[in-house]
């Protein structure tokens, strides 16, 4: 206790002498830490937040350079690797709260579903129009519901989390979409029924519970991009072994997987730092103090060598 005082006593000296700011920034852990106390968690959670600068780098890096390879190797397929960039820019900006990623996201439905049809995957066409195109304006109407509730100057949305009893009704809605999906699937000739059936119905459940604004969304999505990965590669084989050649114009379609699996994994820990920014410390990173900057500046001047006595300030004020 008195360590988290003394803590608080040098902050507030060195704020006075214009040697800190009340609104130093996160690389500045000293800074953080006597603002808020040494047992505050706050500072781990804005850390987390901050290496998606890093991620974004690598991974925009990494998988436009691969989708050029691509390119190169196969020019017809200029089409799949422009969805694979439309993808990135959209899941990327969803991982991160942000309503114009949900936008960019209705852009990508139509691409992909053309590039579904193309390659006889009619289930995944049924399931962009049908089902992911309706949830998509959902989700815009939600988010934009949440945000003018919230009012956040960061522009990010609230994220919730799922109870114990809430799984159940995702099991349950899993199955229930599942069964009549796999004999509808069939009845239609898509290819890669089983990886099809699994993925149509994993998408479903991602997105009412995206729009839904849990972070569990992340964990389906990366079950779902799993499985839309062997349904593209079991296409790939059902071509080689019906035409004796191996395309690679679905080669960026497994790099679109790649992508969103990467970028779940990384998804999760961002919303559940931002789930964490809610429950943790009252909707917002940081307690955002109203501060005068005239004033401060006028303080420092004025005690720019200002020695304080705590004895004597605290004998004066008992």
């Amino acid at each position: 206790m008195d360590n988290g005082n003394n803590l608080s006593d040098r902050y507030s000296k060195g704020l006075i002498r214009g040697k800190v700011t009340a609104t130093a920034g996160i690389r500045n852990p000293n800074g953080v830490l006597l603002a808020y106390g040494v047992g505050a968690n706050r500072y781990d959670i804005l850390r987390l937040l901050e290496k998606n600068s890093l991620f974004k780098t690598i991974w925009y890096a990494v998988f436009g350079l691969l989708g050029i390879v691509c390119l190169i190797l196969e020019p017809k397929s200029w089409v799949q690797v422009l969805d694979l960039y439309i993808v990135m820019l959209n899941v990327d900006l969803v991982a991160r709260g942000k309503l114009s990623g949900v936008w960019i996201g209705l852009v990508e439905c139509l691409l992909y579903s053309y590039v579904s049809f193309g390659s006889g995957l009619y289930g995944e066409v049924i399931k962009i129009m049908c089902i992911s195109v309706p949830l998509n304006i959902y989700t815009l109407i939600n988010w934009s519901k949440n945000l003018k509730k919230e009012q956040s100057s960061e522009n990010t949305i609230e994220i919730k989390k799922l109870k114990s009893k809430d799984y159940i009704w995702c099991l349950g809605l899993f199955v229930a979409i599942l069964v009549p999906s796999y004999f509808f699937l069939k009845w239609l000739g898509s290819s890669a029924l089983i990886f099809a059936t699994l993925a149509f119905a994993a998408t479903i459940l991602l997105k009412v519970l995206s729009a839904m604004r849990y972070m569990e969304n992340w964990i389906f999505s990366i079950i779902a991009d799993c499985i839309g990965f062997g349904m593209w590669l079991a296409v790939m084989v059902e071509t080689y072994i019906a035409t004796g050649v191996f395309s690679l114009i679905e080669l960026p379609m497994l790099l679109w997987y790649l992508s969103t699996i990467t970028n779940a994994i990384h998804g999760y820990g961002i919303w559940k730092a931002m789930y964490r920014r809610v429950a943790i410390n009252g909707r917002v990173y940081l307690a955002k103090r109203k501060i005068n900057i005239h004033k401060i500046a006028k303080l420092r001047r004025t005690y720019v060598k200002f020695v304080w006595k705590k004895d004597i300030d605290v004998a004066k004020n008992s």
